[in-house]
């Protein structure tokens, strides 16, 4: 597929030149007008973060458009710009869903710019500039599927180009499954990793926990022990001390019997 397209629109034709849009008539967009309105729409949308644009937005981009790419054409309104920008999305969907290859060829000339434009690739080779001359990088296909799905449920409009008819809440569900499955199945191998992590940390948790109740435990029998010992101690001087109380008793008991039989004596000697 050809990723190359036209990187610049129609000469602006003069304010005057420009037609009102006839209600009762389909409206029509040239190849050159749409490519005008692509870089105008990826322009402001780029500047607006790829968020969903405001109706401001929209008229600034009908007017941008309807000077740039008039011709011959009548004016473009805001709902007209933004039903062919709505169009266009259902159109490269319906386009990426039926090719199971995106670089493989595509007869819709305008795959090659809205792949640009949506799957935010880095290989573009337009590199579209806003007003201001900054240079607008590609969003990740994420945001870029994220404008897409808010564009598609805003509004049910069509502006009645050939585009193909599927559903679109199924598609958006297959590309959920799939999301799914990637980001399941993405890296088993840091899962593991993960899981492997946790249980170290919870082992080494309850081995922390096990030192500090064996250390608790030993510093209690450490205690048992002294006061043990010092009970022991006590028991042991409170025996000395009966022992020395029973001494002194024996020993005073002992004088006094020695002077009560010095006295006995001598009184018999004496009478």
């Amino acid at each position: 597929m050809d990723g190359s397209h036209p990187s610049s629109c129609p000469d602006p034709a003069a304010p005057s030149a420009l037609k009102v849009p006839d209600k009762g008539k389909r409206d029509e967009w040239s190849e050159g007008s749409v490519l005008c309105l692509l870089e105008v729409y990826e322009s402001k949308w780029v500047l607006r973060n790829r968020a969903k644009l405001k109706g401001s937005d929209w008229e600034e981009i009908a007017r941008l458009v309807s000077v740039q790419c008039s011709g011959t054409k009548a004016l473009k309104t805001p709902t007209q710009c933004k039903n062919k920008i709505e169009a266009l999305k259902k159109r490269y969907r319906a386009e990426s869903a039926l090719a199971h290859d995106p670089a493989s060829g595509c007869s819709w000339q305008f795959y090659s710019r809205m792949y640009d434009l949506l799957r935010g690739s880095v290989n573009c080779s337009v590199n579209p500039k806003s007003n201001h001359g900054i240079d607008l990088q590609s969003l990740p296909k994420a945001e870029a599927d994220g404008e897409v799905d808010g564009h598609l449920h805003d509004s049910n409009h069509d502006d009645g180009s050939n585009t193909m008819q599927i559903d679109v809440n199924a598609d958006k569900k297959m590309d959920n499954r799939v999301t799914a499955d990637d980001a399941g199945g993405s890296d088993p191998g840091s899962s593991s990793k993960k899981r492997k992590i946790t249980v170290s940390e919870v082992a080494e948790s309850i081995r922390l926990l096990a030192q500090s109740m064996l250390q608790i435990e030993q510093a209690r029998m450490e205690m048992y022990r002294d006061s043990e010992r010092m009970r022991a101690e006590a028991e042991i001087k409170r025996g000395e001390m009966e022992l020395k109380k029973t001494e002194i008793i024996a020993n005073t008991q002992l004088q006094i019997a020695k002077l009560f039989t010095r006295r006995m004596h001598k009184q018999s000697k004496e009478g």
